[in-house]
């Protein structure tokens, strides 16, 4: 990156969808796009709670505890302005999708957010029930889930486990040693892979966003380039009482062009989702309130409402995400310190390093990503995990720009 302040701000929004609903200009298949920011002023503010209390016949002394309770925003005032259509790069993609074993499809109250208990993976089993994954080019890839006790396929969990034969892919669930939530995922990465069912669809794991529990996520990326709706392109057919977490093919874009937006449209695509955009959580609890609802009806009244019966009610359904969330931001800065031989600066984004961090990694000297880091929920080194609180927008007549103060409120985890 050149030296100066011409890196604009990015804000951040959790899912690919806006990659080509909004055409945000983005890294690419980065699974959080961003929304380029003008911005004429910003102001970064830091409260932290401490205080003194008076101690009596000592001379007026004043006795303080810290706990290291910090509140944090950060205003960012700036303009939307039209695209300079000569600016407006980008590239085609494939939709992106994924399935966290970590967390199931409906929040219940037995469970809350905590990480699924691997037993329940067995409820993927029975008659008629399979995982059903659509490409773009229509074609279904369908994976069945057996319980099997066999020693041979688990002499590698997570591959050998994974069996293709007769036109069926099966993974084989170990009846009481249950997969682990990684290995569970590692299985649908080695089912669509070229030894079995060979898909269009490239899957790689990662850490779930909700438990943070290692490489329990099945990151999907379509390769073959194109918008997808995502209805109906991920089901766990029959699973009537359990079914991982999971979002549909999402997103993608048709071609390498597109039509540039007017201020007006960016001022809009922000004010609509702010007024009704919510992270996947939000939808689980959705979930279980309509399981709530449902349920009854089903195990007849008077009787006991369990986490089956209220998980169950929405766990075949293709996911739960809109994929515009505002996320984290992306604030760049000119550093000296950091900068290679021969030059004045090199251009890093501010940082907020929570959690137990040494002094340096907390100071300038310590940030040595670039700006142009893709941003991730999972690497605080990369931006600023958090989400609007407020913004204004100001329009006089007869200007072809609008204002705009917008307030971000740091947040290290948003459920």
């Amino acid at each position: 990156m050149s030296d100066g302040y011409g890196t604009p701000i990015r804000l951040h929004f959790d899912g690919g969808i806006l990659r080509d609903v909004a055409n945000f200009v983005g890294f690419g298949d980065d699974p959080f796009p961003p929304m380029e920011l003008q911005a004429l002023s910003i102001a970064l503010s830091v409260e932290r709670k401490v205080g003194g209390m008076p101690l009596p016949l000592m001379g007026g002394k004043r006795l303080g505890i810290d706990l290291n309770m910090v509140n944090s925003a950060i205003v960012i005032e700036g303009i939307f302005t039209d695209d300079d259509v000569n600016r407006r790069i980008t590239v085609s993609s494939g939709a992106n999708g994924f399935i966290d074993f970590s967390v199931e499809q409906v929040y219940n109250n037995s469970n809350g957010f905590s990480i699924a208990d691997t037993s329940r993976f067995a409820n993927l089993v029975g008659s008629e029930s399979k995982l059903v994954i659509t490409q773009k080019d229509g074609d279904k890839k369908e994976i069945e889930f057996t319980l099997n006790a066999t020693p041979s396929h688990y002499t590698n969990p997570g591959v050998s486990n994974v069996q293709t034969g007769g036109g069926v892919t099966l993974i084989h669930i170990h009846p009481t040693n249950f997969l682990t939530h990684a290995q569970m995922a590692q299985s649908i990465q080695t089912a669509l892979g070229p030894s079995h069912l060979n898909s269009t669809i490239n899957a790689t794991l990662a850490a779930s966003d909700f438990t943070s529990l290692a490489n329990s996520k099945v990151v999907l990326q379509e390769t073959k380039v194109g918008r997808m709706s995502g209805a109906g392109s991920i089901v766990f057919k029959n699973a009537s009482t359990y079914a991982p977490m999971h979002q549909p093919l999402t997103g993608g874009r048709d071609s390498a062009t597109h039509k540039p937006k007017s201020a007006g449209d960016k001022v809009q695509d922000l004010y609509g989702i702010l007024h009704n955009t919510s992270r996947g959580t939000a939808a689980l609890v959705a979930g279980a309130l309509i399981g709530l609802v449902a349920a009854p009806a089903a195990v007849g009244a008077g009787a006991a409402l369990g986490a089956g019966a209220a998980g169950g009610a929405l766990a075949g359904l293709g996911g739960f995400f809109n994929g515009d969330y505002p996320i984290g931001l992306q604030i760049p800065y000119n550093s000296m310190i950091t900068a290679p031989d021969g030059k004045k600066y090199s251009v890093r984004n501010f940082l907020i390093r929570t959690g137990i961090e040494s002094t340096n990694n907390k100071v300038s000297d310590g940030n040595n990503h670039d700006a142009n880091q893709a941003f991730s929920t999972f690497d605080n080194t990369t931006g600023i995990q958090g989400t609007i609180q407020k913004m204004e927008v100001g329009y006089n007549a007869g200007e072809q720009h609008y204002t705009y103060q917008m307030v971000f409120a740091p947040i290290d985890m948003i459920i």
